[in-house]
């Protein structure tokens, strides 16, 4: 392992899932899985049924799963991705599965856990879309950590200035506008752009770059390098797909653990070719060793006058 970063990863009820994944424990702080779709509704229904990704329907089969997480050793967090008042029955069915965190936008839901079962993390989902604004103004005291809305991802300073009063996490391959995007500076270090923007229409106005445009061809968002400036103020690293297959889920984590992986494998949303398999792109290495090499220039231009503070 080149950095020891932590990362949530997220789990796909997979049968080679935990084989392919238990080599890098040590840098998995938590195996984010979904609850049963009977006990709450999942944002992402719709993708994992295009990719006709299996997910268990009896609580028997899914308990099942769980319990192989936890016995390989893997930290099990659920996603409850509804704002709703949770039964305290079926609180307590996945309490006992072992789980050492809950994912949520119901504030009930995490003050609950936080009243009858204190040591299980309560996170708050990236599915609340909290403003900077909003972690100042909302009581948030339910929560423990919380996974920053999309916009956080080009709005470094902001992160800096958030409260001390939680942990925060961040998604590294998902977002609002490509790593190669010109104005990539200005989005993470720019602190009044980054609050006028999120109360607006979003980041990137380039409709190549905007990952919300027909016209831009989607990469992944961080380069593993990048991470570092992001870790003094990040307590996880967030990697979503759970409807991808367990190699898919692999390329994406080990290209942000080691240095010398392949960027080929690296594209947060894989096209049809990737999901067959084909993996022969015709990417320019050349290209991508002088995006890299811009990066490094804006990063320390952005040290020198002083808007990272380290």
């Amino acid at each position: 392992m080149d950095k020891k970063y932590r990362f949530e990863v997220p789990y796909n009820f997979a049968d080679d899932y935990i084989e392919t994944m238990k080599p890098y424990l040590e840098n998995i702080c938590i195996v984010m899985v979904q609850a049963l779709n009977a006990d709450c509704t999942n944002s992402r229904e719709e993708m994992l049924k295009k990719r006709n990704a299996y997910v268990p329907t009896t609580w028997e089969d899914y308990a099942s799963h769980i319990h192989r997480l936890t016995v390989a050793g893997f930290p099990v967090g659920i996603l409850f991705q509804e704002d709703k008042v949770f039964e305290a029955e079926v609180i307590e069915r996945y309490v006992d599965l072992g789980i050492c965190a809950v994912i949520t936008i119901s504030d009930s839901l995490a003050q609950y856990i936080k009243l009858h079962h204190p040591h299980i993390t309560t996170i708050c989902s990236i599915t609340k879309t909290l403003t900077f604004r909003d972690y100042f103004e909302k009581d948030l005291s339910m929560y423990d950590e919380s996974v920053l809305d999309f916009p956080f991802e080009r709005g470094l300073s902001a992160i800096q200035a958030l409260p001390k009063t939680m942990e925060y996490n961040i998604i590294v391959n998902n977002g609002t506008c490509r790593y190669d995007c010109p104005y990539k500076k200005l989005h993470w270090f720019d602190f009044e752009k980054f609050v006028e923007s999120h109360a607006g229409e979003g980041f990137c106005k380039l409709p190549e770059y905007n990952f919300m445009s027909k016209q831009c061809e989607p990469f992944m968002i961080f380069y593993q390098q990048d991470l570092r400036y992001f870790d003094p103020y990040i307590h996880s690293f967030k990697l979503q797909g759970r409807e991808y297959t367990t190699q898919e889920i692999v390329a994406n984590f080990l290209y942000f653990l080691k240095d010398d992986y392949p960027l080929i494998h690296t594209r947060a949303y894989f096209d049809d070719a990737i999901r067959t398999g084909h993996l022969q792109m015709n990417f320019d290495n050349h290209q991508y060793t002088s995006i890299a090499a811009d990066t490094e220039d804006c990063f320390d231009g952005a040290i020198k006058i002083g808007c990272l503070r380290m």
